[in-house]
């Protein structure tokens, strides 16, 4: 091969591999919205919430919890619109289940929670491993001793997000 076509074969090769790494987004980034996705954005009501088997909804009935969605976070509100917190996330719907990744950085590096949720009409079920290490839930369960909380929301109907301030971190 003579220098000069190697150099072009080597330019090429160069942008192919950049065009490639540009389309990967890196860990809690927001990312490209995939067209097939389902509609997650929006407000969203707690409903139901279980860990280690036990539920959560007697302990947090005053809390009235919501997640604003929108294409690149996931932010946390309890009763008065209090800010609780937020995540970026990634979501795979193509796998079973469907998988969604939450990031968060809370003084220190970004944790990635990996963990599962499904969309049905106006309900949306999430299963969160708090143990990262642990790995991904494989089924909707929240039994004891292994990490997973389990959500389960409905879309909100108008009027039930009232009283909630601006995210913080938007600012």
């Amino acid at each position: 091969m003579s220098a000069t076509l190697l150099f072009r074969f080597n330019r090429v090769l160069a942008l192919v591999v950049l065009l490639v790494a540009a389309t990967i987004p890196l860990a809690g980034m927001p990312r490209l919205k995939d067209p097939r996705e389902p509609q997650m954005e929006g407000t969203w009501r707690m409903a139901s919430g279980e860990f280690g088997g036990k539920d959560l909804m007697e302990a947090n009935r005053g809390s009235r919890t919501h997640w604003v969605i929108t294409e690149s976070t996931i932010t946390i509100y309890t009763a008065g619109g209090e800010y609780r917190g937020h995540w970026t996330y990634r979501v795979s719907p193509g796998v079973r289940p469907a998988e969604i990744d939450l990031t968060t950085r809370v003084d220190g590096p970004p944790v990635t929670y990996p963990c599962i949720y499904a969309l049905e009409g106006g309900k949306l079920t999430v299963c969160i491993q708090n143990f990262p290490e642990r790995g991904r839930s494989k089924g909707f369960e929240a039994k004891a001793d292994t990490g997973v909380a389990k959500y389960v929301f409905v879309r909100a109907k108008p009027g039930d997000e009232k009283g909630r301030d601006a995210d913080p971190a938007a600012k």
